[in-house]
């Protein structure tokens, strides 16, 4: 296990591994709209690279690259359209190995939506050819003639001849894609819905305003092909499904598991699923007394399925399959688990800590002061940004 500690003055977001390189996304604020900084950081030979520095990468643009192991960076921006009260937004990609950014793609939206608070625009690039895009709207007076509370409109848009293809299938017209995961080449995790932990302008007790929320699994194929059939034949998998009085975490993927939590916010009880994609084997367990700011306790640890329980100052991991703890501290507050290190914070007379332990003897790998960022780990490397 190799640990690299990175600190910086920025506001690193996010960093992802990608090919060997990390893509670091920066936020800046500076502007009159927030936009994002790309760099790639090569370890190999330390140099960065700021990917097209002469483009605008507006945070209002979220674009999403939904392609498996893909080595390109997609991001977008606007300008001015020649037509009244739009814009036209542009969508581009970036080459690691070349360095080369190509236009691919463009389109005209409503103008407000740039400094609207109440919209936002989402990019999923499915496939090299095609991109999803999805424009949300919300109210924050709970309009009751909207039974979701929240508005989706969405359209495919085939890059290489410009086609547009309105999005018809019931479930996502209706609920939204929240998260999209590829899974493999060709399979995926899909879930669709949004709960008031994710869009504060939903209500926890207003039916009329709640989401249907559903986790699937299923193929890239089968999902682009449902998209323009309102009754279109899913055959994807369904995982969980949740609506007014339950909710469901945002799901992840750790080696062989897709695992996210079923959550009950009136009895602060959930039941989380760990679902095996390799071998379709479910394993559900129960929790209560949750903390609601705090539902994301599903992890992968060293292959095997884990729920972090914490009292006292006592932090555990427990075993979903047994029931065993496996893992505890004491006196340190978890930051994150990636692979085979866990990141504690602790704090020691008046200083603050950053503790990373390494499995599987739990040996201190590091201890640095600072403020944890992000982490992004690729084979023994680990890269911790700190600020």
């Amino acid at each position: 296990m190799n640990i690299n500690i990175i600190r910086d003055k920025n506001l690193i977001k996010h960093a992802y591994m990608k090919d060997g390189r990390i893509l670091e996304e920066t936020l800046c604020r500076d502007k009159e709209l927030p936009y994002y900084v790309c760099r790639i950081y090569d370890p190999s030979d330390n140099t960065v690279r700021e990917i097209a520095p002469e483009i605008i990468k507006y945070e209002f643009l979220s674009v999403e690259n939904c392609i498996y192991n893909s080595k390109e960076v997609y991001f977008a921006t606007y300008e001015k359209d020649i037509l009244p009260g739009q814009i036209r937004v542009l969508l581009y990609r970036y080459d690691i190995e070349t360095c080369e950014t190509e236009r691919i793609s463009d389109f005209e939206i409503d103008e407000n939506i740039a400094a609207d608070p109440f919209r936002k625009l989402r990019l999923f690039v499915l496939q090299a050819e095609t991109v999803l895009v999805q424009i949300e709207e919300w109210t924050a007076d709970g309009d009751k003639d909207n039974k979701d509370g929240m508005r989706f409109e969405q359209f495919i848009i085939n890059i290489y001849d410009g086609v547009r293809t309105e999005v018809k299938e019931l479930n996502v017209v209706n609920n939204g894609i929240n998260t999209l995961i590829p899974v493999s080449e060709s399979q995926i995790v899909l879930k669709t819905g949004f709960s008031f932990k994710e869009n504060t302008f939903l209500s926890a007790g207003d039916e009329a305003l709640a989401l249907v929320e559903t986790v699937y699994f299923g193929t890239m194929s089968g999902f682009i092909a449902m998209l323009p059939i309102e009754n279109g034949v899913n055959s994807s998998l369904m995982l969980s499904a949740a609506y007014f009085e339950k909710l469901l975490t945002s799901p992840k993927v750790t080696g062989d598991y897709i695992h996210f939590m079923a959550v009950d916010h009136n009895s602060l009880s959930g039941e989380t699923v760990f679902y095996n994609y390799k071998t379709d084997e479910t394993i559900k367990c129960q929790s209560m007394g949750l903390n609601m700011d705090d539902l994301d306790i599903s992890y992968v640890i060293d292959g095997a399925p884990c729920i972090r329980r914490e009292y006292d100052s006592v932090t555990e991991f427990v075993d979903a399959r047994d029931s065993k703890v496996i893992y505890w501290f004491s006196d340190e507050k978890l930051i994150c688990c990636e692979g085979q290190l866990f990141i504690f914070r602790k704090k020691k007379g008046k200083n603050t800590f950053l503790r990373g332990y390494r499995l599987p003897k739990l040996d201190l790998a590091f201890e640095e002061t600072g403020n944890f960022m992000c982490l992004c780990a690729g084979d023994e490397d680990y890269y911790i940004y700190v600020k």
